[in-house]
């Protein structure tokens, strides 16, 4: 049993090296191609259109965190159940498809970035939408 937190999570500030970058896009690409042909061997996921939206992956390139989006439709925690259900055939796959010393465990996460984007974007129609007072005048 292998904990798929990362004991020390890093963050924009730690150095990335080009070989993490590497090995993060080279899943990503695989995962998207996977998640276009829909060959899982739960039929559930291909009702939803999986984007990939990043990779992180750990210094040690032993622990990957997919961030996940269903485009077009609401995030939920289902979603992640069965794809985390599905990691040992995506790992098993991705051991054929991708030359690395090492698979990474990956672990996918639901992606918020869009709910924020979208909170951000509706506080600021609201401050335009606020009369401005001039106080010089």
């Amino acid at each position: 049993y292998v904990s798929l937190k990362f004991k020390k999570a890093y963050t924009m500030t730690q150095t990335i090296t080009p070989r993490m970058l590497k090995v993060a896009e080279g899943i990503k690409r695989f995962l998207a191609s996977v998640f276009q042909q829909g060959d899982f061997h739960n039929p559930e996921i291909e009702r939803y259109n999986v984007t990939v939206t990043e990779v992180r992956v750990s210094p040690d390139l032993k622990l990957a965190k997919v961030y996940v989006f269903p485009f077009g439709q609401k995030l939920s925690a289902e979603l992640i159940e069965m794809l985390n259900r599905e990691k040992p055939a995506l790992r098993k796959k991705m051991a054929k498809a991708l030359y690395l010393k090492y698979v990474p465990e990956i672990a996918f996460v639901p992606d918020n970035s869009f709910d924020q984007a979208q909170n951000i974007e509706g506080i600021l129609n609201k401050l335009q939408d606020t009369p401005q007072s001039d106080e010089g005048a």
